[in-house]
């Protein structure tokens, strides 16, 4: 049965549409250590797309190890409502997640605590359009746009976007798809201007579609995920949580010290093309992508984006939800000017 809180994550679903779970397994019971490394699991939601790779990197290269957590395999993970759901009955312990839903559902008295950031820049999320549509070519000139479901990040864009460019929001109009893919879908049959494509998608057809807006350029700082755990397992588990987030950290700087090498870890489990890999790497690395710190530019992004589709972020005592003590010697750990 789920509890209260349980059930009001549940019922806001759609703020829950990128997340990023870690599932801890039978070796969870113990804290990390190198001698005998605790064993668990990583599920991601979007398993194929960047989010991952520093996931698979730090378990190509042992860096979870080095700090006592074997993480074995990554499950692909229900997302949604369920992620924070399960976390809170505690069948997932630990969940890199999208930050707005970590907002939600703290509002609504969930026991979360933010252990470190995740995915902090918008790459990956840019706007394009079918190329033989010659009216629409940037920003200005997008009347309707198409974002995947209600409270995402793609909703926050579609308002954020045209302020960038100094354009009034009100001015365009926007439809929710259901997905990715149905995005695409309403771009191609006329029904909207512009929708966002998956890096691999464009990158593998750039003679179908054109880039309409840089998301990750107009506006550099964005939390799109978050590394969360419950209070009741940070306080069991300390040793788990920085090894954790010490391996994130030694993975991301691998990554943007071999990117070849880390795109040929994620081109072989995504099943994408190696070139392919290669340039989103390449475009990830390029915009900052990733850090285990606490980025608070990117966290006042997220939390302006949440007030476009609808949220009150403002009730939220960000120095409280963050928790920097479990982040690696040299992170940032102020996740907000208020907070010290």
């Amino acid at each position: 049965m789920l509890t209260t809180t349980a059930r009001s994550i549940a019922a806001s679903g759609a703020a829950l549409s990128m997340a990023v779970t870690l599932v801890a397994c039978s070796g969870s019971s113990s804290d990390a250590n190198p001698d005998k490394p605790v064993a668990i699991s990583i599920t991601v939601t979007h398993d194929t797309d960047p989010y991952s790779i520093p996931w698979l990197v730090g378990m190509d290269q042992g860096f979870f190890e080095d700090g006592g957590v074997k993480v074995d395999k990554i499950v692909p993970g229900k997302g949604g409502a369920t992620t924070l759901t399960n976390q809170l009955n505690g069948d997932l312990p630990i969940a890199d997640t999208a930050f707005p839903a970590v907002v939600e559902a703290s509002q609504s008295g969930a026991p979360l605590t933010i252990i470190g950031g995740a995915v902090q820049a918008l790459t990956g999320t840019e706007f394009y359009t079918l190329a033989k549509n010659t009216d629409i070519n940037k920003v200005v000139d997008v009347k309707k746009w198409a974002y995947t479901n209600e409270g995402s990040v793609t909703q926050a864009l579609t308002f954020m976007l045209p302020k960038a460019e100094g354009l009034d929001p009100a001015s365009s109009e926007r439809t929710a798809a259901g997905g990715l893919g149905e995005g695409i879908a309403l771009m191609e049959s006329g029904d909207v201007d512009a929708a966002v494509l998956p890096l691999s998608e464009y990158l593998g057809h750039k003679d179908t579609y054109k880039l309409v807006a840089n998301s990750s350029k107009l506006i550099p700082h964005f939390q799109q995920t978050v590394i969360t755990t419950t209070k009741e397992y940070a306080a069991e588990h300390p040793k788990v949580l920085k090894a954790i987030t010490a391996g994130y950290a030694k993975a991301v700087k691998y990554t943007h010290e071999h990117p070849d090498k880390a795109a040929a870890v994620y081109a072989k489990y995504a099943n994408v093309d190696t070139q392919i890999a290669k340039e989103i790497v390449k475009l990830t690395v390029a915009s900052d992508y990733w850090g285990v710190g606490f980025n608070k530019d990117a966290i006042a992004g997220a939390l302006e984006g949440m007030k476009f589709s609808g949220k009150d972020p403002s009730k939220t005592n960000l120095c409280d939800l963050f928790d920097s003590q479990y982040l690696p010697k040299g992170e940032s750990k102020q996740a907000a000017d208020k907070c010290k």
